[in-house]
């Protein structure tokens, strides 16, 4: 037996509207494709668990809705964008995670970490100067256009110095997030 709520969720107006968001939100550069059943289903729940606070003595159920949807989409990719700057992995599971007091990251072992930061130190101790100062900016959570500001040098410059940095630390062993050592 379906009561109001359930209609109002199941009206095709909000449907394509939780469609639309999923769409845009998958096309972005911080998800993909293969992400939009998943993105409409987090986008449905937030709106589910909001219905208790709608009042239709204040706005009508589609605006409501709207703007619940909007709000979240732009929750997702805010929290998506920060994963990447903060070099942690992407996914929509680990965004929800977090978002619910779960840091599914805190599982990774400190060894492993203080490992992969002897061997980028190691590696960084043989890089010119140049290179240095690019990974000290970056560690800093600095833009490349701040970087590139900051150090005095032109936007290519800096693409150059990025991969060559890339080239010297690409055979690093990463850390995998999803299946962390046991050691």
């Amino acid at each position: 037996m379906m009561n109001e709520h359930d209609e109002q969720l199941l009206d095709p107006d909000v449907l394509d509207l939780v469609r639309a968001a999923a769409a845009k939100l998958a096309r972005s550069a911080r998800f993909h494709r293969q992400d939009v059943s998943d993105l409409e289903q987090t986008l449905l729940l937030k709106l589910l668990e909001a219905v208790p606070c709608y009042d239709a003595a204040r706005a009508d159920w589609l605006p409501f809705a709207s703007t619940v949807v909007a709000s979240k989409a732009r929750n997702l990719y805010r929290d998506a964008g920060a994963a990447r700057r903060a070099g942690r992995p992407v996914s929509l599971s680990m965004l929800n995670s977090e978002a619910d007091g779960i840091d599914e990251l805190a599982v990774v072992g400190e060894q492993a970490h203080a490992d992969l930061a002897l061997d980028v130190a190691t590696r960084l101790g043989s890089a010119s100067p140049e290179l240095r100062a690019v990974a000290e900016m970056f560690k800093q959570s600095h833009t490349r256009v701040n970087t590139a500001m900051a150090l005095g040098i032109s936007a290519e410059v800096l693409r150059r110095r990025v991969r060559c940095l890339q080239t010297l630390l690409d055979d690093l062993e990463p850390i995998d997030f999803q299946n962390p050592p046991t050691s």
